[in-house]
């Protein structure tokens, strides 16, 4: 029993090789066909052409489909089209993926605000300030720079109680208040 293998298009009797119309053309994500007409080229966008002269249809990679069309423009038109739709269609998971992370991360950041419950509620409170700052004065362990800072925005909420702390100052504070003033948190029963 002998194999006959089969010959390229362009060898075989009968097949047309000029004058064939695509009639489609679909990306593979791959190069995993190989094309019909020549046999040796691994094709990722599969143009199908079809021959008044010729029954059926021969799915081909680009260099084929130009050669048996004879149009050297638009084989490149149409894969190009295919290839920036596929790029477009990555760039988008891409972009989808980040957001996620994002939104991941923006839960993550609310949850932490909500675990430091009344501190940072009440953070724009002059009495919090002055109270929360005089209670950690009172701790040991204070760096002197940390000292001079919580004095300062103690000594200014007492004398305006309108005064509105930049965000570095909120931040700073707020760190200070978790290394010293542990908030307990509901789902710890405290």
């Amino acid at each position: 029993m002998s194999e006959t293998i089969e010959r390229p298009g362009w060898e075989r009797a009968g097949v047309p090789h000029r004058g064939w119309t695509c009639v489609n053309v679909e990306d593979l994500d791959e190069q995993c066909f190989t094309c019909e007409m020549c046999k040796s080229a691994l094709v990722r966008y599969l143009h199908t052409m079809e021959h008044p002269e010729y029954s059926g249809q021969l799915r081909v990679g680009c260099v084929c489909a130009e050669n048996m069309s004879g149009d050297y423009v638009g084989p490149r038109l149409r894969e190009g089209e295919l290839r920036n739709a596929a790029n477009r269609r990555k760039a988008l998971l891409a972009h989808k993926r980040e957001v996620a992370e994002l939104t991941k991360a923006k839960r993550e950041l609310k949850r932490e605000i909500a675990a430091m419950g009344s501190v940072f509620k009440t953070i724009r409170d002059a009495a919090t300030w002055i109270e929360g700052g005089e209670a950690m004065l009172a701790k040991p362990g204070l760096r002197e720079n940390e000292r001079e800072f919580i004095g300062g925005m103690v000594e200014r909420f007492e004398n305006n109680p309108w005064f509105e702390p930049t965000p570095r100052q909120v931040g700073w504070f707020v760190d200070l208040c978790k290394r010293f003033m542990p908030v307990a948190r509901e789902d710890d029963g405290g």
